[in-house]
């Protein structure tokens, strides 16, 4: 990880905690309705895949960050749960 890749995985865990604590006021305030049950679900499950993201960081690859290889030969299971 380059020095100051924290920032970003910060942003990730953050907001990804944010999104489920709005998918829980969603929950709270919806009444009835499809929205009611699907809405909460699905913004709390995009959180759920931000913190996710934010603890499996992904492999250099594709010449980023500088010095890494031109392509990817296999990825970690580390990579495949991040961009999953």
């Amino acid at each position: 990880m380059t020095a100051l890749a924290w920032v970003q995985v910060a942003v990730f865990i953050v907001t990804g905690t944010l999104l489920v604590g709005f998918a829980a006021g969603l929950r709270r305030v919806l009444a009835t309705g499809r929205a009611a049950t699907g809405g909460p679900v699905a913004v709390g499950l995009a959180g759920a895949g931000l913190v996710l993201a934010g603890l499996f960081s992904a492999d250099p690859s594709f010449g980023y960050p500088v010095g890494a290889p031109p392509g990817v030969a296999s990825p970690s299971v580390q990579a495949y749960v991040h961009v999953m």
